[in-house]
């Protein structure tokens, strides 16, 4: 009566096109690259904390907050990026050479020259057969005083600071180890109760604010990582620093290619972005298309109704779906202007590197003979500056520590007097000359100095490498067995003349 028992009437189905939301890319590097360059950002000098108010953009401070940073990042682009790999073995070939320095007493104890002579033979002969034995000189028993001149300046160059140890042993030379400059730790900076004050893990006096004493973390050699809460107080005469001191007060060092790495990852994303754009402009794109009819019957189920591939394989028959259609694209677009910008951004990384690009690339096309002397001139300006910091900051000191317990230990100098010690630490330090583009030039330069009473023989020689009184000694030799006489210096009767 009422219906109650009347079968319900089912309406069919409709068949319903679901269409699956679009997300939204996530990673877009290409949005975080125009983002960055947002002119209301935060300048590089505000992130570095010269907004600090206090601190007013204080070096120290910088150094405190970012030097493992920095070091980290350098140390990875001094293996993976080829330019800094290169930067670094030029650096440390220029400034120290192929041979490294060599360091040749030059004393003057005596009135006598002969006597000067024999006391640097004897020095030169006890202080390299110590230096050239890596067992006797380094701690790891892998370096001599060659290897040990290259990797400090590597070290400098890609961490900014290089600390050696001096080891004294009772009755033994000294032996020589290279600290990792991470070891240095800039945190936990304190005030002592001796009223000294320990600033990016180096103790200093705090009315004179010279170093006392370098506080060394402790490494673990098996899981590689640094015990910040073990510490080493080490006193400063046993360690030797080097860095590049680019500001009043400043304590550790910058790596060099720290103020070039934007420029470095700008010119990695140009050629990514070119390698790329030719990697598409040689491929060519296939788009399967569906007509806009209501003709084409939907899947309702869970059926695959698009081709789940990216590329289709080379000579690939594929059947297309009733309606479906398939259009072809093939780009020609390339990127334009690629060597000019990869010079460009050579030349700003050269600059900030302090090299020139001709020494960074080892490129000679395009390049006049006038222009490349002029680059090496100013190359080898720029090698000597650092060579001075390393002769100053490392090998004097480690000459004079090696003369002292030698003099103390070694029965070979004996008869070497302590009160005399302040002149016998005197030595040169010559460097391996560099090739000479015109080296008939260079020498007629130096004949002329000589001739015109500039310069002495012995300083030339002394300048190529070589030892003087060895040098003099076999020329001499082979005078007199030539039957060539010695010049002979003209009277004051001659001179006279000769000036009239």
């Amino acid at each position: 009566m009422f219906g109650w028992n009347k079968k319900k009437v089912e309406e069919p189905k409709q068949k319903v096109l679901v269409q699956k939301p679009i997300k939204l890319m996530k990673n877009n590097p290409m949005k975080r690259a125009m983002s960055s360059l947002n002119l209301g950002s935060s300048s590089p000098v505000i992130s570095f904390g010269f907004t600090g108010g206090n601190q007013a953009g204080n070096i120290n401070a910088i150094i405190n907050r970012t030097l493992p940073v920095m070091v980290a990042v350098s140390r990875e682009l001094s293996i993976k990026n080829g330019i800094v790999k290169k930067y670094v073995s030029t650096n440390s070939a220029g400034v120290t050479g192929a041979d490294g320095l060599y360091i040749r007493p030059c004393t003057h104890s005596s009135d006598s020259e002969q006597v000067n002579q024999s006391i640097d033979k004897q020095l030169e002969d006890a202080f390299y057969a110590w230096s050239e034995d890596p067992k006797a000189f380094s701690r790891c028993g892998t370096l001599d005083i060659s290897t040990f001149q290259r990797l400090v300046e590597r070290t400098r160059s890609v961490d900014g600071d290089c600390f050696i140890r001096i080891h004294s042993r009772p009755g033994e030379l000294p032996q020589i180890e290279i600290i990792d400059s991470m070891r240095i730790s800039t945190y936990e900076n304190q005030l002592l109760p001796s009223g000294n004050y320990i600033s990016n893990g180096i103790e200093f006096d705090i009315n004179t604010n010279r170093p006392v004493a370098y506080w060394i973390t402790r490494y673990s050699p098996i899981m590689y990582n640094y015990m910040i809460e073990e510490r080493e107080r080490v006193p400063a005469d046993e360690i030797l620093h080097l860095f590049q001191q680019d500001y009043p007060t400043q304590q550790r060092g910058i790596p060099d290619v720290h103020s070039g790495t934007e420029k470095l990852k700008e010119l990695e994303e140009f050629m990514s972005a070119a390698i790329t754009s030719r990697k598409v402009a040689a491929s060519a794109m296939a788009f399967i298309t569906n007509p806009d009819s209501d003709d084409v019957q939907l899947l309702t189920d869970d059926s695959v109704s698009y081709y789940d591939q990216d590329y289709l394989n080379p000579a690939a028959i594929v059947e297309l779906q009733a309606g479906q259609d398939i259009k072809t694209v093939n780009p020609t677009q390339t990127t334009d202007g690629i060597g000019e910008f990869i010079n460009n951004q050579l030349m700003m990384i050269a600059m900030g590197l302090d090299i020139t690009k001709q020494s960074l690339t080892s490129d000679t096309s395009n390049a006049s003979f006038s222009a490349a002397k002029l680059t090496d001139k100013l190359q080898q300006s720029t090698f000597k500056s650092r060579t001075n910091a390393l002769i100053v900051s490392v090998l004097k000191p480690l000459y004079i520590a090696w003369l002292k317990s030698a003099m103390l230990n070694s029965s070979t100098l004996s008869n070497l007097n302590f009160s005399d010690f302040n002149k016998l630490t005197h030595a040169q330090y010559v460097q391996t000359r560099q090739i000479s583009l015109d080296p008939l030039k260079d020498l007629q330069t130096e004949v002329l100095a000589i001739d015109n009473g500039l310069k002495s023989k012995a300083m030339v020689i002394s300048e190529m490498g070589y030892d003087p009184v060895i040098v003099m000694e076999e020329i001499k030799k082979e005078n007199k067995e030539n039957g060539i006489e010695p010049e002979q210096e003209p009277d004051e009767g001659d001179q006279s003349n000769a000036d009239q």
